[in-house]
């Protein structure tokens, strides 16, 4: 493995034009060190900065045998700014590395590359030369640390996220997705005192399941079993704001469906449907570690990290349901998470007819959205018939796929019960009742849920059919 000697005598370029740039440049220039210039994507705009050029990244003058510190405020963007210079011929990187930030099993040159950029940070002199390793991709991708919460004998808590976490499948019941119980999560949501949300779905829940032990429903009844449901909202609402660590001391437990690719609940609905209504993307459960190795599937999660997400940015990938992905998609997750919160609703809206009259194995949907096929397989898990733009079924999304089980289908000319497209897709005609739109732009249309991608405001939008 090579490595490079920093000292006084090193030319650097610092990388981020800006505050951290100008803390970083008066430090070392202070200490006679040889700061070259800034390296910016604004450079066309800011030629000189503290009196020193501004290169862009493209810059033919540019020296690759340089050494480059990355001086941007968001650490979470070194990792992937460091890929992009390691692309364009740097070596020499100074820069805080993803997996020593997350806290996963971070490499030994990973590691001395951080603690080398928090010596730079800390004023230093250049007294002594600090040995440092050069760039390798391959660090930046080795073991990545399981998200065990806690171990107890033959079980574990796990976070999982919301998509893969459904209602148990006892007594021959209807199955759901936490986010399509349409009575929990608005119950949750009323709460709250959110708007346009009430407990009648809830309490309608409720007086079947008292029906079928032979309960009496007496006005009181009702009243009495909101009241003690709000009260156990509020007390679960306190202990997440003071003491979050109750929800993994009682978390749900889970038992793997290898059939379905997702996890029944065999206790705690509540707790996760209230996790679920106030945007938890991931539920801690405990479930057995059989379950877990199942789950985590790690030997073809490696493989289909090494060969496709390795190649891509780590932290601006559309989320992937597996244990072994989640660092992967940290800087946009909430983006996406925010469409499917989106399709549960449109769904719930038009389709839900009680606990136990919701049935989406009859319905079709029709995707075309850019996001890996995170959407289309939530879809496929909920029971629906999904059909995509056939662009959208290769490479990495057709691996994916596989991997969880999932066919595509590339049927034209269907009519569907909802669709879900991106603005850039409405060149093709799409034949159905209800369509959620994707677009950056402000309409005049009701509008379902939006997200952030990067700077951009991504805006979820009802059509009509």
């Amino acid at each position: 493995m090579c490595s490079f000697c920093f000292d006084c005598t090193t030319n650097i370029y610092l990388y981020g034009a800006s505050s951290i740039g100008k803390i970083f440049c008066v430090n070392l220039l202070n200490n006679n060190f040889r700061v070259l210039g800034f390296i910016d994507k604004r450079a066309d705009e800011l030629s000189l900065f503290l009196g020193l050029p501004v290169y862009s990244l493209l810059d033919d003058g540019l020296n690759k045998e340089n050494v480059v510190i990355i001086s941007v405020k968001n650490v979470f963007e070194h990792s992937r700014i460091a890929k992009q210079l390691n692309k364009l011929g740097f070596q020499k990187i100074i820069y805080r590395p993803f997996d020593v930030l997350s806290g996963n099993h971070a490499s030994d040159n990973n590691i001395s590359i951080n603690n080398a950029y928090s010596i730079i940070s800390e004023n230093y002199n250049g007294s002594s030369i600090i040995d440092i390793p050069c760039y390798n991709e391959n660090d930046c991708f080795e073991d990545i640390k399981m998200p065990i919460l806690d171990e107890d004998g033959d079980s574990l808590v796990v976070p999982v996220p919301v998509t893969v976490l459904f209602s148990d499948n006892k007594n021959d019941s209807p199955v759901y997705n936490i986010l399509c119980l349409k009575s929990h999560i608005n119950f949750s949501r009323f709460c709250l005192g959110l708007s346009n949300c009430n407990c009648s779905d809830y309490l309608e829940y409720c007086i079947n399941a008292a029906l079928k032990q032979n309960l009496q429903i007496t006005e009181s009844w009702k009243q009495n079993v909101i009241s003690n449901r709000v009260e156990i909202f509020n007390q679960m609402n306190h202990k997440f704001h003071t003491c979050p660590s109750f929800f993994v001391e009682n978390a749900p437990k889970v038992v793997w469906n290898k059939n379905k690719h997702y996890f029944n609940l065999c206790s705690g609905k509540h707790r996760a449907c209230f996790l679920a209504s106030i945007n938890c993307n991931y539920i801690p459960v405990r479930m057995s570690k059989k379950d877990f190795k199942l789950f985590a599937d790690e030997k073809n999660a490696r493989w289909i990290f090494d060969e496709y997400i390795s190649q891509l940015d780590k932290g601006y990938i559309p989320p992937i349901e597996n244990p072994f992905f989640y660092d992967c998609s940290s800087s946009v997750e909430s983006f996406y998470y925010n469409l499917i919160r989106s399709a549960a609703d449109l769904i719930n809206n038009y389709y839900w007819g009680g606990f136990n009259n919701f049935t989406l194995n009859k319905l079709k949907a029709y995707v075309d959205v850019d996001d890996n096929g995170f959407l289309e397989r939530y879809l496929n898990r909920i029971g629906m018939t999904v059909t995509t733009n056939e662009e959208n079924t290769i490479g990495t999304s057709k691996t994916l796929h596989s991997f969880f089980g999932f066919k595509d289908n590339c049927s034209k000319n269907n009519s569907f019960d909802v669709a879900f497209v991106s603005e850039g897709s409405l060149k093709h005609s799409v034949n159905a009742k209800h369509i959620m739109l994707l677009s950056n732009k402000k309409k005049n249309l009701p509008l379902l849920g939006q997200g952030v991608v990067s700077h951009k405001t991504i805006y979820f939008y009802e059509l009509d059919g």
